[in-house]
């Protein structure tokens, strides 16, 4: 049977402890002795869902208290974890892993949305849709489904810039106007110094804050701010020394790269069918 202390100075006592902060701060130990993490001995990122952290809308479900998965508390700006459900209401501090670019086929929001797959670049499909385009900035299927430039972000997420745990993932997805935020960070990643080829993409800590915009209508959505976490990219640079941390971040690479670590592209939000963005204005391909 499992010891349970809720001393406000409570700390571990042994190697088998564990502290968490509850609902409305309540410090509280957990110590299991001689069963603490049986079951879990062989489980790694690939026994687990990746969710996404999607940036809600003015016409996402989770803000509309009808709609049955409401989110009590959720606005449009606000970030909710896609699997755990939790809430993000103001900055959200991240380490990047790896990025990868992909075209998402959605069924069109008057004909109820929907994902109907995932393309890579060199996919015929997309050659084709961009073809037909003739320019546009709108790409179409043969059946008429949304073809959607996606940049996806893998990263860690931090409780604070200074608590280095890589035990929390989550896949930020970039489309439409959000691409020009992606490429943003990126060339400041990439332009930082001389050099900085030498540097992983998980050596860097990164804010991410809501903003709000307007489109050619008028109408208000929101995107995000990405910057360096500690002022600047070099301050904010992970030390080599943090060595247990950086091979965390390599091992969920490279899991993501041998496709043991997925992620169910259904549960990111279309922008085409909760109202985010308006399009970019630039040609995204």
């Amino acid at each position: 049977m499992a010891t349970k202390k809720t001393a406000a100075a409570a700390a571990p006592e042994s190697e088998t402890a564990l502290t968490v902060k509850a609902a409305g701060g309540e410090v509280v130990t957990y110590d299991y002795g001689d069963n603490a993490g049986k079951g879990w001995e062989d489980a790694d990122q690939s026994d687990f869902q990746i969710p996404f952290l999607n940036q809600l809308q003015g016409l996402s479900s989770e803000v509309d208290e009808g709609e049955d998965v409401y989110v009590e508390g959720a606005k449009p700006g606000h970030f909710l974890n896609s699997v755990t459900r939790q809430l993000f209401t103001e900055e959200v501090h991240l380490v990047p892993i790896l990025r990868q670019r992909r075209f998402v086929e959605w069924t069109p929001r008057d004909s109820g949305g929907g994902l109907v797959a995932v393309h890579m670049p060199d996919d015929p499909i997309v050659g084709e849709a961009i073809s037909a385009a003739a320019g546009s900035l709108k790409l179409k299927t043969p059946e008429g489904n949304d073809l959607i430039e996606t940049y996806y972000v893998y990263c860690v997420l931090l409780e604070s810039p200074e608590n280095l745990d890589a035990s929390s993932i989550v896949v930020l997805p970039f489309t439409k106007t959000k691409i020009k935020r992606y490429k943003g960070f990126m060339t400041t990643l990439r332009t930082a110094f001389k050099g900085v080829d030498k540097v992983p993409m998980f050596a860097h800590r990164l804010t991410m804050k809501a903003t709000r915009e307007k489109n050619s209508s008028g109408q208000t959505y929101f995107n995000v701010q990405l910057s360096p976490s500690l002022g600047d990219v070099q301050a904010s640079m992970i030390p080599s020394s943090e060595a247990e941390f950086l091979t965390a971040c390599r091992g969920i690479s490279d899991m993501v790269e041998k496709g043991s670590a997925k992620i169910d592209y259904s549960t990111a939000d279309n922008e085409n069918t909760t109202g985010g963005e308006a399009d970019s204005g630039d040609k995204p391909y």
